[in-house]
């Protein structure tokens, strides 16, 4: 049997697997930096909890089946849903806002796509109990910072407002078919097909919402929109989202941030402000999110909130397309031994428990050898699939050690060798080469 896996899925090898905990590791530290503490849920939920407000095209993607009891359940999609359901269900008694962040991987049935497949890893988080320009200006802060903390330096986030386009739609005598259409057109970016249909409203609704999705750049754009929208709720939603980026270009941001109104995203529990993050290179987004107030109350726990994801594997993508380098993982240092290998498994236990890393070899060397390196105790080749077009690499290892039967360690250089004391010596030595 030729061995395979089905399509849109991938092995990930060991240094890239480093590669992926240091860049999870970034995520988490700028989380827990913002004061948002972990939270995880099941892998696969009821398919109808899921299925909520996660729109048409997002339920035909999720994976599904019938377990034992008899019930439809599926693959989580996102964790936007399953994070309001564990707080309606757990959390109700917590103080607010609530500041919840994960790092999880999420499922859905798509055509692969450079940096996304089907089987994919999410970072983000959700801001709970909150609305108005403060907490919607930290969640686009945040979604700011953890990608610069993740070593992304190019990178632009826009925002728009999902309300401000439903009240522009109402305002120009849409009816519910007219408006779930052009949603799913002016999420698509579809902007030809749009007018044709808001041609079919009137020559003013084509004209109207065609300068609101165009609509975009700095305060100008927010003007746009008020010779556009009439007086009342959209006006006010218009004057927060003036606010949200005067705080957001007071906290720095008004160079990776900008307002875009064409940004409609493509669940439908989305009721605000809404966001999407490009880089150079990525025709996807690396990171999307929003304001969802009315998702809780689906489950008996009414608060608003607002959140974002950005997906791992294409940002770890876009990091290395833009010539980051990640960290080398922490080199190993190989014990080698001679006839009997309880002396080598003293001094690995040593220097594991100094908190370096240390493999012995599994069968007995000499100092040449050592000095060779053996592909087999070195470490096989590893590192980004031929799909992500990079190079591939070897795990390194710091350096050889030698330890005789007598017990005397040996430093193994590739010109030289010499003793050493103990392990407390080699230490010292590794630390300043």
């Amino acid at each position: 049997m030729q061995p395979s896996i089905p399509r849109g899925l991938r092995d990930v090898l060991p240094l890239e697997a480093a590669d992926r905990r240091a860049l999870a590791e970034r995520c988490r530290g700028t989380f827990e930096s913002w004061g948002y503490g972990q939270i995880s849920t099941p892998s696969f939920e009821y398919f109808d909890l899921l299925a909520l407000e996660a729109g048409e095209e997002i339920s035909r993607e999720m994976f599904r089946f019938v377990d034992s009891d008899g019930r439809l359940v599926a693959l989580r999609p996102e964790m936007t849903t399953p994070i309001a359901r564990a707080v309606a269900q757990r959390m109700q008694s917590e103080r607010l806002p609530l500041r919840l962040f994960y790092v999880e991987k999420v499922f859905r049935e798509q055509p692969a796509r450079l940096g996304e497949q089907r089987e994919f890893e999410q970072a983000g988080v959700e801001l709970l109990g909150a609305r108005g320009p403060a907490a919607d200006m930290e969640v686009v802060a945040l979604a700011a910072e953890m990608l610069s903390g993740a070593g992304l330096a190019e990178f632009q986030i826009g925002i728009g407002h999902v309300g401000v386009f439903r009240i522009l739609l109402e305002q120009l005598g849409a009816d519910t078919k007219h408006r779930r259409a052009a949603e799913e057109l002016a999420t698509a970016r579809n902007l030809v097909g749009l007018g044709r249909l808001l041609e079919q409203i009137s020559p003013e609704a084509r004209n109207s919402v065609g300068a609101a999705v165009n609509a975009r750049g700095g305060p100008e754009a927010i003007e746009t929109l008020r010779a556009i929208v009439e007086e009342g709720e959209g006006r006010r939603l218009l004057d927060e989202m003036a606010e949200t980026y005067r705080l957001l270009e007071a906290y720095g941001l008004s160079g990776k941030v900008m307002l875009d109104f064409g940004i409609i995203r493509n669940f439908d529990y989305y009721t605000g402000l809404v966001l999407e993050a490009y880089t150079p290179g990525l025709g996807a987004p690396i990171a999307t999110g929003g304001r969802y107030d009315d998702l809780l109350a689906e489950f008996g726990a009414a608060m608003p909130a607002a959140g974002f994801a950005a997906g791992l594997e294409r940002l770890h993508l876009a990091i290395a397309k833009q010539g980051a380098k990640e960290p080398a993982p922490e080199a190993a240092l190989l014990v080698g031994w001679e006839a009997e290998p309880t002396a080598a498994l003293r001094v690995a236990k040593q220097i594991r428990a100094a908190g370096r890393a240390a493999s012995v070899t599994l069968e007995p060397v000499g100092v040449d050898r050592l000095r060779q390196g053996p592909r087999e105790e070195l470490g096989q080749q590893a590192g980004p699939g031929p799909e992500q077009g990079r190079g591939r690499r070897r795990q390194r290892v710091a350096a050889a050690l030698f330890v005789t039967s007598e017990g005397r360690l040996i430093l193994v250089g590739p010109e030289e060798e010499r003793p050493v004391a103990g392990v407390a010596e080699l230490l010292k030595e590794l630390e300043t080469e």
